[in-house]
């Protein structure tokens, strides 16, 4: 992808290339940031640099961010000047939006391309605890519109606190009235983290983050491929928003190569509480929409995109108590969904706690389903035959397709009041899965060694 290219002058260049040239080198005429990283694309090594902020006492005019004691201010006048390989450390503080009334303001919107073995990552500052709180008439408080970015270990959260349910669908009923009030209606459409836009994003990492009460969906993804989502909490969004959002949700990949191995990786993520209140703006019958744990959506050339020639990986995630499934499929192929815990989902809309609807090339291979009473431990509608279950131990709801190496047996987890889902040691959902990894995987949710005595345990943990 190429870069968009500004003609710069700065003194971040120059200072950079005076820190980082040994004593025995002659600097450089250096005219802005990317020419630097021009020069020295093959000393990636030698020119990782790490920018600084701090939203307590740092100062976007400063002329050396790359000294913690004279930070930036705000986390985008760092990434305005990252060059492939840097580190942008996120001091203590609370970060927010400059003008909460402007929606072009976010918190931190990435346009600048790390590259292959020298990603540029955003993470907190070695044990700082920053918060980026999003509140105000805004779309996103992430958006990576960038490739070769990994945004790590990061406490978001959103406005659901301070925004009404009332007040959400009188949004609704203005815009299917032909309203188009896009300021007015963004708060209540705020996404957490979202990996979109015209530069079609690739070799994006969201990594560690937890992502709470934002009226739109947690974590995203559009336009884009090589996405990976790990080891993220997800909860409490989705609220208020006219649009059919959830948790974690990928919509319309796109590819950056024909490669057809695992590109989508959703991985040891806990998920719940998201759920829809409000109608889906696009609904003849004002219908809820989403507020799944996951889903996967639109990856097979429906919904006017691209057929998607990657591969999808579900694996070792924990999705309960959403409004619609936990782990849910919509328009989808070649996707594996494995070892996930589900939990009474289906909280607004009878979807399944694991599901498919209008897919195929899908495998769910051992999972735990466990329903709410009169729910759905899983669900298949509208699939080719090459739409599998097998492996899985369901519980407490109905089963559309079962397979016939599953079981329907209660998992006996430790503790539900408590949401500790993992098995106790006479759970019959031990050494029930396959006996060698489906996806190649080979830890569990907490990085415990996936199997043992000859067989996978269903669910997202792996007993000891």
């Amino acid at each position: 992808m190429k870069k968009r290219l500004k003609k710069l002058i700065t003194p971040f260049a120059i200072l950079s290339c005076l820190m980082l040239i040994s004593s025995c080198e002659k600097p450089e005429t250096i005219s802005s940031n990317e020419d630097y990283a021009v020069k020295f694309r093959l000393k990636k090594a030698a020119i990782s640099r790490i920018i600084y902020v701090s939203a307590n006492f740092g100062d976007d005019a400063t002329t050396n961010p790359f000294s913690s004691s004279t930070p930036f201010e705000t986390i985008q006048a760092a990434s305005d000047i990252t060059i492939p390989g840097d580190n942008v450390y996120i001091m203590n503080g609370t970060y927010q939006q400059p003008n909460t009334s402007n929606t072009n303001d976010i918190i931190l919107d990435v346009t600048r391309d790390g590259e292959l073995g020298a990603y540029i990552t955003y993470m907190p500052y070695p044990n700082a605890s920053p918060i980026i709180e999003s509140k105000g008439f805004k779309w996103n408080a992430i958006k990576v519109n960038a490739s070769y970015i990994i945004v790590k270990d990061l406490v978001l959260y959103g406005d659901n606190q301070a925004l009404s349910l009332s007040e959400a669908k009188a949004v609704e009923v203005d815009h299917r009235a032909g309203g188009d009030d896009w300021d007015g209606y963004s708060k209540f459409q705020m996404n957490g983290i979202s990996v979109s836009g015209d530069r079609d994003p690739h070799h994006v990492e969201i990594r560690g983050c937890t992502v709470h009460d934002f009226p739109g969906g947690g974590i995203g993804g559009g336009d884009c491929d090589y996405i990976t989502i790990a080891n993220n909490i997800v909860y409490n969004n989705s609220w208020f928003t006219f649009y059919g959002t959830s948790g974690i949700s990928i919509f319309g990949p796109k590819n950056s190569d024909l490669t057809t191995g695992y590109k989508i990786k959703i991985v040891r993520n806990i998920s719940y509480d998201n759920k829809t209140q409000v109608p889906y703006q696009s609904s003849s019958t004002s219908d809820l929409s989403d507020g799944n744990g996951i889903i996967i959506d639109a990856n097979n050339g429906t919904q006017e995109k691209v057929v998607y020639t990657g591969r999808t990986l579900v694996e070792n995630n924990i999705c309960y108590k959403n409004g619609g499934g936990g782990i849910h499929l919509f328009q989808a192929h070649r996707v594996d969904v494995i070892n996930n815990t589900t939990f009474a989902n289906e909280q607004s809309l009878p979807y399944g706690n694991i599901d498919a609807n209008d897919c195929d090339d899908v495998k769910f291979r051992n999972n735990i389903a466990y329903s709410k009473t009169g729910g759905k431990a899983n669900g298949s509608f509208s699939n080719t035959s090459s739409v599998t279950f097998d492996y899985n131990l369901y519980y407490n709801g109905t089963v559309t397709q079962g397979g016939t190496n599953s079981v329907t047996a209660n998992p006996l987890f430790i503790n539900i009041s408590s949401r500790d889902f993992k098995l106790q040691s006479n759970s019959p959902a031990i050494n029930i899965g396959t006996t060698t990894s489906v996806s190649g995987t080979t830890m569990d949710l907490i990085y415990n060694p996936r199997i043992k005595n000859g067989r996978t345990d269903c669910g997202a943990y792996e007993i000891n």
